[in-house]
């Protein structure tokens, strides 16, 4: 009898089916087979969903933001009087943050502690049910250099996370928390509850002028429903 060995391998594992008899190889068993394989290729090919923090709401998840698969829609504003000679584009580093990564953002611009810039996306992105923190992978050149959420509530009150510093190299996922003030809660019962992000900005530290460059990919929103809310964030 006819027995083949089969090996399955993927960056998370390696699964190993041996002795299959060579006439049982029927059509089902080789769907499930190529299932098999599908499905390992695809777990080896699609950045790691961050862990929920132990501190978080009920019910909270991570959910996808952006993937930077495009950037013609972005753009990055300066200040009038600020050195107007920023690019955003594709290029920068040889990959991307994880396997399979498709595309991601880079800019580079020269600015000091006056002159920032930002990194604006087509519309403001809405932030829906209770939001708490953002995620996404940067990559640093270790420069002098902070990167911080702006954000908007459903009151127009504006807001600015903690500063995150940019003073690595390669690529890192950064954890920022949306900070409490900001209204999230509708005034009528049939309105859904989010605040909304304006942009990312990159500000040098110091007041020396600085050619600035950085990458980002993979921003995601953890988030908790509406409905599973304790008092008092639900009131």
């Amino acid at each position: 009898m006819c027995y083949h060995t089969y090996s399955l391998s993927c960056s998370t594992g390696s699964l190993r089916i041996f002795r299959i008899p060579g006439e049982a190889m029927a059509f089902a068993g080789r769907g499930m087979l190529m299932f098999l394989i599908m499905n390992l290729a695809a777990a080896s090919l699609s950045g790691e969903t961050p862990a929920v923090p132990p501190h978080s709401l009920p019910g909270s998840t991570w959910t996808v933001l952006e993937d930077f698969e495009s950037v013609q829609n972005w753009k990055l504003a300066r200040p009038r009087f600020s050195d107007q000679s920023a690019r955003l584009g594709r290029d920068g580093p040889m990959s991307g943050p994880y396997a399979g990564s498709k595309g991601f953002a880079s800019l580079l611009f020269r600015g000091n502690s006056a002159t920032p810039a930002i990194l604006e996306p087509p519309a403001p992105i809405k932030l829906g049910d209770y939001s708490q923190r953002l995620s996404l992978y940067v990559y640093g050149w270790n420069q002098p250099v902070r990167m911080t959420l702006l954000l908007r509530d459903r009151n127009g009150k504006l807001a600015r996370s903690a500063p995150q510093s940019l003073q690595f190299e390669g690529w890192k996922r950064l954890e920022i928390e949306l900070p409490d003030e900001l209204q999230r809660r509708p005034e009528g019962p049939f309105q859904e509850f989010y605040i909304e992000l304006m942009g990312l900005e990159l500000r040098p530290v110091y007041d020396e002028t600085i050619p600035v460059r950085a990458s980002v990919d993979d921003l995601r929103l953890l988030s908790a429903p509406a409905l599973k809310l304790p008092a008092p964030f639900s009131q």
